[in-house]
């Protein structure tokens, strides 16, 4: 038997099938009803699904073809497998694969081309195209241009994050029909057929395996988070009553949101209502909350275990939180990490006068002070303890302690001596510490301080286990730290004196990380934690006792030194402080003479200058008050 004939044969036979197929399919009257509907999204998303099931479920063995060419096709059908599986994992190459089989099967099986996909979509008549599938337009287009932070880029031009205003005049962010009807007028570039091909195979690999109206949006480089479900209503509950009333006066009454129609983006730290998009049922919402977090999540979510954390594949390891009942409505987060810029302060430090947090932060770093980020949740305070991580000496082992891991030092700073280490259900966050005892490390790094025992681990950890320390916590104030730290010390049975006298030796400095509701990320403040030292008595017997009375009474143990501070007025940094004498003796020490007389010397030349600058606008006002 010649299987070369055989095979030739069989390989003529599919490539006129699949010819006449195509012909067959490209012919399309406008006016048959079959030929509308199977040039739908829905329709051709079942077509692509078949012809993928079949490619993945075929027993090639049974076919008559070469063993060669067996193994090829099996070799592909596991290779769909794969990219099926990963891509809901958030692996942007197994993604962009599992699009190109959609392509190649709606050119060469479905009959989509360059004549028929404005069958699909409407692009050739803007008035009939939905506000979502212009902005997916726009979109493909400016990908195309860009590659990268394609929706920033977008804002850039459309300024989609300018804010609103509601009755009460607070400002928010959406982006509404409207919006994007204005951006689609004002768009000057040209789209071309891929831009068009890459709307519609995005929207049937959204439909089948990708996470619906959000799922762009998870893979853009520049945006921060993304969030579905969160808001709207849970029930829908029809009033017959209000709606005759409203017909009689001539009104029509507007229909609330469900929590299937909310999704939310965060760009440049603006949280976006995206209320031109919606998942439009809740099961679809419910596929995307549950496959978001399959593969890649410790449980599966189920009433029994109604939120699970998981990460997603990409390339900063995403983080997801998925929510079902009965603890909340179905809904998810995907949080972002920093990018690669990660290693470059300036990138999260941007304000106005902002070398003066930035070259502090790099003494205290490189000083080997211990150090807490303190703020509110999605303040940037993971994103900062990243970047300074950078101006650790490289001869220093550095191990860092997590319940997930964020940090990702290893791939940030791989030419540094890292040990990462992370929770697991045989070890606790206070076991690992512990074992950081034995693994000669110079610089302990705690992701979060979010238990007592944790903070007292930290607290006894950076006296006796490494050279220096860095964390993060939620205070509201460096007291408030103390304070938490304190408690947490009680807990773990250590009396009340010893255990500040311990904190105000663990605990440095408090960078205090902030994202306020305008979507600004800065330092509010630099604090400084200096212990108290009291003087000599008073040499007067009466003065000595009253003295004495109150060292005892209430003891003071240490000192708020506040040495930079954001002013929100100007949206810049002041100087307010410099470094106590202690800190600049243990400066000079560990980073050197040069380094400290550099700092100190900055601060007081701010100081100096801001003083003048206030004195030159005082005496300005006066001279006008006078004027006038």
């Amino acid at each position: 038997m010649n299987w070369a004939l055989i095979t030739l044969f069989a390989l003529i036979l599919m490539g006129l099938g699949a010819v006449l197929h195509l012909m067959n399919r490209t012919v399309i009257n406008p006016d048959d009803e079959t030929d509308k509907e199977h040039f739908s999204i829905d329709v051709l998303a079942d077509a692509v699904f078949e012809h993928i099931n079949d490619e993945i479920n075929a027993d090639y063995a049974e076919m008559e073809l070469p063993i060669s060419e067996i193994r090829k096709r099996e070799k592909e059908a596991e290779d769909l497998k794969t990219w099926i599986r990963d891509c809901t994992m958030g692996d942007p190459a197994d993604r962009n694969s599992i699009k190109g089989k959609i392509r190649e099967i709606l050119e060469l099986n479905e009959g989509v081309s360059s004549e028929t996909i404005n069958y699909i979509i409407p692009f050739n008549d803007p008035d009939s195209m939905t506000a979502r599938d212009k902005f997916e337009y726009l979109y493909a287009i400016f990908q195309r241009e860009f590659e990268t932070h394609t929706l920033a880029h977008m804002d850039e031009e459309f300024h989609f994050t300018d804010p609103k205003y509601d009755e009460n005049g607070y400002p928010y962010y959406e982006v509404t029909a409207d919006d994007i009807d204005r951006a689609y007028e004002e768009n000057s570039r040209v789209g071309a057929l891929d831009d068009k091909f890459e709307v519609v195979i995005q929207r049937i690999y959204e439909t089948m395996y990708g996470h619906d109206v959000a799922d762009i949006f998870i893979y853009d480089d520049a945006v921060n988070d993304v969030e579905g479900g969160t808001g709207g209503k849970l029930h829908d509950h029809y009033n017959f009553f209000k709606e005759k009333q409203a017909r009689e006066r001539g009104e029509t009454i507007k229909k609330a949101p469900n929590n299937y129609d909310v999704l939310y983006v965060k760009l440049g730290g603006k949280l976006m209502r995206m209320s031109f998009l919606s998942f439009r049922t809740e099961e679809n919402l419910i596929r995307v909350v549950q496959n978001i977090c399959t593969n890649t999540s410790k449980a599966a979510l189920s009433r029994v275990n109604p939120r699970v954390q998981a990460k997603l594949k990409d390339v900063g390891e995403s983080r997801v939180i998925s929510v079902c009942p009965d603890e909340a409505a179905w809904s998810f987060w995907v949080r972002h990490p920093a990018s690669a810029e990660a290693r470059d302060i300036h990138y999260l430090i941007t304000h106005k006068n902002n070398e003066y947090p930035i070259r502090l932060i790099e003494a205290v770093v490189r000083g080997q002070f211990n150090v807490l980020i303190t703020g509110n949740v999605g303040g940037g305070k993971t994103s900062l303890l990243k970047t300074i991580a950078g101006f650790l000496d490289p001869r220093f082992e550095i191990r860092t302690i997590e319940t997930d891991a964020e940090l990702i030092y290893n791939d940030l700073y791989p030419e540094k001596n890292v040990v990462s280490l992370v929770e697991t259900d045989s070890k606790t966050l206070y076991d690992c510490i512990t074992d950081t005892k034995r693994m000669n490390t110079d610089v302990l790094i705690v992701g979060e301080i979010n238990e007592p025992r944790l903070g007292s681990a930290f607290v006894q950890s950076t006296q006796t286990g490494s050279n220096s320390g860095f964390s993060t916590m939620h205070p509201n104030s460096t007291e408030d730290a103390i304070d938490y730290l304190q408690q947490a010390e009680i807990a773990e049975g250590v009396p009340a004196e010893v255990a500040i006298k311990q904190i105000i030796r663990s605990f440095n400095f408090d960078i205090h990380q902030v994202h306020d509701a305008e979507g600004n990320y800065y330092v509010e403040y630099i604090n400084e934690v200096v212990p108290y030292v009291y003087g000599d008595y008073p040499t007067d017997p009466a003065e000595a006792q009253i003295e004495f009375y109150r060292r005892t009474t209430n003891r003071k143990y240490y000192e708020i030194n506040h040495i930079i501070a954001f002013d929100k007025e100007t949206m810049s940094y002041k100087v307010v402080g410099n470094l106590s004498a202690a800190s600049r003796e243990r400066l000079a020490i560990k980073a050197g003479k040069d380094m400290c007389d550099a700092i100190v010397t900055m601060l007081d030349n701010a100081m100096k200058a801001q003083a003048a600058e206030a004195a030159a606008t005082m005496n300005a006002d006066y001279y006008a008050a006078e004027v006038g």
